[in-house]
């Protein structure tokens, strides 16, 4: 079980950077909907660090603009989480063995998924985040 997620602007999803593209063939003129399926599983660690009532449907009815700075600093966070010494000094990591299984319930996995959304946020501030 999963939410879905979108991106719309004039009730139609917008176009992103495709980002299930191969990271070795990657193009950034490849474009797909803004459209993004997230497991449920993933819930507990979204309403620790996005919102504690609402978790992935904080989204819901916000534009783009109106999310950046609360998904940086979420992102920011799950990035130092990672490591204990970069987490006392400070200093945001990207770890992609965290990633090794997409449905697990880590902090990399949760923060893969609100990358892509930062990013969706960023190039379209005045469409407005869908979930279901």
């Amino acid at each position: 079980m999963s939410w879905w997620v979108s991106l719309k602007k004039l009730n139609q999803n917008v176009e992103v950077v495709d980002f299930r593209q191969d990271p070795y063939d990657f193009n950034p003129n490849k474009r797909t909907k803004a459209d993004l399926d997230i497991h449920f599983n993933f819930d507990p660690i979204l309403r620790e660090y996005l919102d504690k009532k609402q978790g992935l449907s904080w989204f819901k009815g916000k534009k783009g603009k109106d999310v950046i700075k609360h998904l940086e600093e979420v992102v920011k966070k799950l990035s130092v989480q990672h490591d204990p010494i970069l987490q006392k000094e400070g200093i945001p990591v990207k770890r992609e063995d965290d990633r090794d299984k997409w449905d697990n319930a880590t902090n990399g996995n949760v923060k893969y998924y609100l990358d892509i959304l930062l990013e969706w946020a960023r190039e379209y501030p005045e469409a407005v985040f869908n979930v279901f």
